[in-house]
């Protein structure tokens, strides 16, 4: 059974609201529709996308000196 917690239509109905990194809102719908095998790997994709997007921004974010 899903957690309690997690209401995946609440999920579902917001993933529109994510604009960034732009290939978030389609990975996630992958995600949560793919068998469980395919899904961690998608979650990892997920990461390595996340990650990449909060790096540029760190140094985007970054004074010059």
């Amino acid at each position: 059974l899903p957690l309690p917690s997690l209401d995946l239509g609440c999920v579902q109905r917001h993933l529109a609201d994510l604009t960034r990194p732009t290939e978030a809102p389609t990975l996630l719908r992958e995600m949560l529709q793919a068998p469980p095998e395919l899904a961690l790997r998608i979650q990892l994709q997920v990461l390595d996308t996340a990650q990449s997007h909060l790096e540029q921004q760190a140094q985007l974010s970054r004074p010059e000196y």
